[in-house]
């Protein structure tokens, strides 16, 4: 039987690891850099997943809430080795971010990103079948709660909602929205989908097209999509 004391300090320390990472949060917000509100938006293509992070670190955005649209999370774990080993005392406080950069594939850019302080938040909107398909996959594995909007949790220290776009909840803060081409199979409806992102992200500061050309599974039809997907976006921008 567990006493009330051990209770009390169970919940103590659950309450201080709640306050610990609200308290991150704020401060990554406080901080937070991302590209300027502009008449129209930046509208950039780039022909794989990983290339994604390298226009993030040009544009030297810091902190960003990003939308991935993808049937894919980029989220595997990755740690350079020279991180799995304790360092040499006194410890040398150094960068680590080109020991995480040098390690960058499609698989896992998003995972480095949210290591190197590119991206504090992430919202993953996946096609209503595959969402279906990773629910019991993503319990197993991660820190995450099934509730009306949704996978809400965390990877590691990073807050992560894995939805679908019937229930993804309106976002108000500038966000970065990645659209992987791979996202319009299963007859995903390009013009629904750029619908639901004007209605639901009011201050998108900068969006990126995926086309995927070293993934075999995308076709050139689920590329032709995702071209239909920016003209219905760029209407009444």
């Amino acid at each position: 039987m567990i006493r009330r004391p051990a209770i009390l300090i169970h919940v103590a320390v659950i309450f201080l690891a709640i306050l610990a990472t609200n308290f991150v949060n704020t401060a990554s917000v406080s901080r937070r850099k991302t590209p300027p509100a502009r008449d129209g938006l930046l509208l950039l293509r780039v022909a794989s997943q990983k290339d994604v992070y390298e226009i993030l670190r040009k544009s030297q955005i810091w902190g960003a809430h990003h939308i991935q649209v993808n049937r894919f999370l980029n989220m595997v774990d990755y740690f350079p080795k020279e991180e799995a080993h304790s360092g040499p005392f006194p410890i040398v406080v150094r960068d680590v971010r080109p020991l995480y950069e040098k390690g960058i594939t499609d698989h896992n850019w998003l995972f480095i990103a949210t290591r190197t302080g590119l991206i504090r938040r992430i919202t993953t909107l996946m096609p209503e079948s595959e969402f279906r398909i990773r629910v019991p996959e993503m319990m197993g594995n991660y820190y995450f709660a099934l509730g009306t909007a949704g996978l809400s949790g965390y990877s590691y220290d990073t807050p992560w909602t894995i939805t679908t776009l019937r229930d993804m909840k309106s976002i108000s803060e500038p966000v970065i929205i990645t659209i992987d081409a791979g996202y319009f199979d299963n007859n995903a409806s390009p013009q629904e989908v750029a619908d639901v992102l004007k209605r639901k992200c009011t201050d998108v500061r900068m969006m990126i097209l995926v086309e995927s050309r070293d993934e075999s599974s995308v076709s050139d039809d689920m590329r032709r999509a995702l071209q239909t997907f920016s003209a219905f976006w760029r209407d009444d921008q």
